[in-house]
């Protein structure tokens, strides 16, 4: 029964780990194109390119794992077998965490590859001005301890948009 639980707990995992916020997903690939939350960010480069093809055959082999664990989860159940060793997800290719791919939201808008979001729409590039304050904001929340608060001054310069 408990290899049952931790199977069936193994499979919530699986089902959840998405990338997916609502109607906007992660990191996309389509051909060379990469797109973030919706967004085309850029064309992948060759190495780019080399990384997601090694990401799928990895996530595969991932799949193909975690299918057979559960295509014998009820015979292990039946010999009081131990569970077997969850594999290890593939982490992400680089491109898909990068800076160009993030995404920030500042209340009304968001801004992801320098440029401004209202909504899902498009508004406008970020200015070279804004550029610099959005690289000064972006080192400084990542000094900031997980589960912390940031100070309120590193937000200052980053009105992006207005909302009325």
């Amino acid at each position: 029964m408990i290899s049952v639980v931790v199977l069936l707990s193994l499979l919530n995992f699986v089902t959840t780990f998405s990338y997916s916020n609502g109607a906007n997903l992660g990191c996309i690939v389509t051909k060379n194109l990469l797109f973030s939350q919706g967004n085309l960010i850029r064309q992948l480069k060759k190495d780019e390119t080399d990384a997601f093809k090694k990401y799928k055959k990895e996530l595969h082999l991932f799949n193909t794992k975690i299918n057979e664990a559960f295509d014998k989860a009820e015979e292990n159940e039946a010999k009081n077998a131990t569970v077997p060793p969850m594999p290890v997800r593939p982490s992400l290719p680089a491109f898909c965490t990068g800076a160009d791919t993030t995404m920030y939201i500042f209340g009304a808008c968001s801004v992801q590859n320098n440029k401004v979001y209202v909504g899902h729409v498009f508004a406008r590039e970020l200015e070279e001005k804004e550029k610099v304050k959005l690289a000064e904001f972006a080192k400084k929340i990542a000094a900031v301890q997980p589960g912390t608060t940031p100070p309120a001054e590193i937000y200052k310069g980053l009105e992006f948009c207005t909302e009325l």
